[in-house]
């Protein structure tokens, strides 16, 4: 298939990679020359423009099989997402051919009461930028496309909770019952490959591993295994876009589909991120 992927940063990159390996023609969007370069070194061919600019996409209007919308905003503010997520999202639904195929995040949901949420639960997120994120999701499904809703992402390199403990900023927030969900970038990468040839009257799916966790259990589990000592207790924040919330969110319908996550929970995916986080100062 000739495929696009628009934004190939952290888990575009990762995703083009694999579509190559399994014979595609894969184009990288990025808008960088230094992401272009590791665009290129992953296989794929490099696009560098401003993917909101509408001269950009008349430039690269080819017939594309799947288009994977993977943009993120750098800064995250209102603008930026604006412009990620409303400007250049809808300047690639208006040239799409295939399938469509856009990341979201499960920043949509505003549940805050521990329960298990689907695919068909409400999203009323509680802050500017899941409100972005939400009508972002309506224009995609009206056009037809697929909405993936990830959890917090981590993998190679990257774990924001291992982070805060290897320079010494970790917090249990509250009594530590908050859920967190997350997923392994590779596990992402599975999941959208999946969807790029999946039969399916679905349109929304939650990616997510198989095991959200209460941050106590998470941060005890952090300690106990990389040996870091225990976190400062502090009163839960009000600010951050995830913490906001506390939700377990399933995975069943993914599952339907035959996908079946490498890293089931942070306790075979951390030992994956640590290397690269842990090597200074540990």
């Amino acid at each position: 298939m000739n495929i696009l992927i628009a934004g190939a940063g952290y888990v575009g990159l990762e995703l083009g990679r694999k579509l190559t390996a399994l014979g595609n023609v894969v184009t990288g969007w990025v808008a960088s020359p230094e992401s272009a370069r590791q665009v290129n070194d992953a296989g794929m061919s490099p696009l560098c423009a401003d993917l909101t600019d509408e001269k950009s996409w008349h430039k690269v209007d080819l017939d594309w099989d799947v288009i994977y919308y993977c943009a993120s905003s750098s800064h995250g503010g209102i603008e930026g997402y604006e412009k990620i997520y409303r400007d250049g999202l809808r300047q690639a639904l208006s040239h799409v051919r295939g399938r469509f195929i856009y990341t979201s995040s499960t920043s949509v949901y505003g549940q805050d009461s521990g329960e298990w949420v689907v695919e068909d639960a409400e999203t009323e997120p509680l802050v500017e930028t899941g409100k972005i994120l939400v009508t972002a999701e309506r224009d995609v499904l009206a056009s037809g496309g697929f909405v993936t809703r990830l959890a917090g992402i981590y993998g190679p390199n990257r774990c924001v909770h291992l982070r805060m403990f290897a320079e010494g900023r970790a917090t249990l927030e509250g009594n530590g019952e908050r859920w967190i969900n997350q997923i392994h970038r590779d596990d992402i990468v599975s999941a959208l490959v999946l969807l790029s040839k999946v039969s399916t009257d679905f349109r929304v799916f939650n990616v997510s591993d198989d095991a959200p966790t209460q941050q106590r259990e998470l941060y005890a589990w952090i300690c106990q295994h990389f040996s870091f000592p225990a976190p400062i207790q502090m009163e839960a924040p009000q600010n951050r876009k995830r913490g906001l919330t506390s939700k377990r969110i399933s995975n069943a319908r993914l599952h339907s589909l035959g996908w079946k996550p490498e890293f089931p929970s942070f306790r075979e995916g951390y030992p994956t991120a640590a290397p690269g986080i842990l090597a200074h100062g540990f």
